[in-house]
Formats: structure tokens, C-alpha cells, sequence
């Protein structure tokens, strides 16, 4: 399904991607933030193993429960000396991981919003 896999851009410290196949109408609304998250996760102090399975966890249950938007907060790791690990490998989560086909759309919140230390997923739809 190469049609399906989701790319990430990074312009600085923001993150935006899409899958190829997403319609264009809802990424404009989501891109607009027409689509809001429904759901927060904030992965501050957890360690790269427990935040993957909370990723996991909140997308796998976003899709199978029709929400259509939720927002992860990693941090942009300004307080660490390697710099942001989790934002890093939340990138990774999403475009590699089991569960990134369940994904259309990401990008960096609104400054409102947590701005580049967080990431609304637009999630897709069950059939």
C-alpha cells in the first residue's frame, strides 16, 4: 500500500504530512484547523518505551471508536541535552510504526495549542 504511507516534512521545528491519498477537501479543513482534536495524550515523563505503547494505544482506540483528530504532546526537548528524543521518535512511531496506516494527516499544533511541542493526527476513517 504505498499509495497509504504517510510523509512527514519538517520546515524548522514544524512537522506536517500526509498520506498520498488523503482528500484534499478534509486536509484543507484540517490543515485550516477546521478538524480539532477530540482527544490530548501528553507523553511528558514517560520513557520512549511506555510513550510508544500510549501512541499506539490512543490511535489504535481513535480509529476503532471514529474519532477523527487527536493531539500528542511531545515536548521539543529544549530542557534535555540530547535535544528532543520523544518528538523524534514519535516521527518515527507514525511513519514506520504498526499503526501509521491508520493515519491521513499530521502536523505541528497551533502556538494555542502546544505549537511545535505538539502534533494533532488527523486519523482515518473506519469502513
Amino acid at each position: 500500500m504505498n499509495e497509504d504511507r504517510l510523509i512527514v516534512e519538517r520546515q524548522g521545528e514544524v512537522i506536517k504530512g500526509r498520506t498520498t491519498g488523503v482528500n484534499r477537501a478534509q486536509l484543507r479543513r484540517f490543515n485550516r484547523g477546521e478538524i480539532e482534536p477530540a482527544i490530548e495524550l501528553d507523553l511528558h515523563g514517560l520513557n520512549r518505551q511506555d510513550a510508544s505503547e500510549e501512541v499506539h494505544k490512543l490511535i489504535q482506540d481513535s480509529f476503532a471508536q471514529g474519532t477523527r483528530c487527536v493531539s500528542v504532546i511531545h515536548g521539543r526537548g529544549l530542557r534535555s541535552s540530547s535535544g528532543p528524543i520523544l518528538k523524534e521518535a514519535f516521527i518515527n512511531w507514525i511513519t514506520e510504526g504498526a499503526f501509521s496506516n491508520l493515519i491521513l494527516a499530521v502536523q505541528s499544533a497551533p502556538a494555542d495549542a502546544g505549537g511545535t511541542g505538539a502534533t494533532w493526527i488527523l486519523i482515518r476513517r473506519r469502513r
